[in-house]
């Protein structure tokens, strides 16, 4: 499943009314992860729309986890900005989740 949250035309509003800067959010899980499917939960519940890359029916991506978060652990959730900057959280944290999507 491949979703990007925002169009290149118009930009999504939070919940409270401000405009979202994320472009996409992409979480890398596991079949076995019970914090990725918090994060998902989370996520679904604040209207975002995110990909999911599951490493065990992806392994060929496993490197680009591994790249992007300096580690092998899931879930890792990689929020990235209209400008391409990307924010990089690690497990179900919610004081770096929050203000990277909201």
């Amino acid at each position: 499943m491949s979703v990007t949250i925002i169009s290149n035309k118009k930009l999504k509003k939070n919940e409270r009314g401000h405009t979202l800067m994320v472009k996409n959010i992409t979480i890398f899980t596991t079949n076995t992860c019970a914090y990725c499917g918090m994060v998902k939960k989370w996520l679904a519940a604040k209207g975002l729309a995110y990909e999911e890359v599951n490493l065990e029916q992806n392994p060929e991506r496993q490197a680009e986890a591994m790249q992007v978060s300096g580690q092998l652990a899931v879930p890792v959730t990689v929020v990235t900005r209209q400008d391409d900057t990307q924010s990089v959280v690690v497990g179900f944290n919610l004081a770096q989740l929050a203000p990277a999507v909201l």
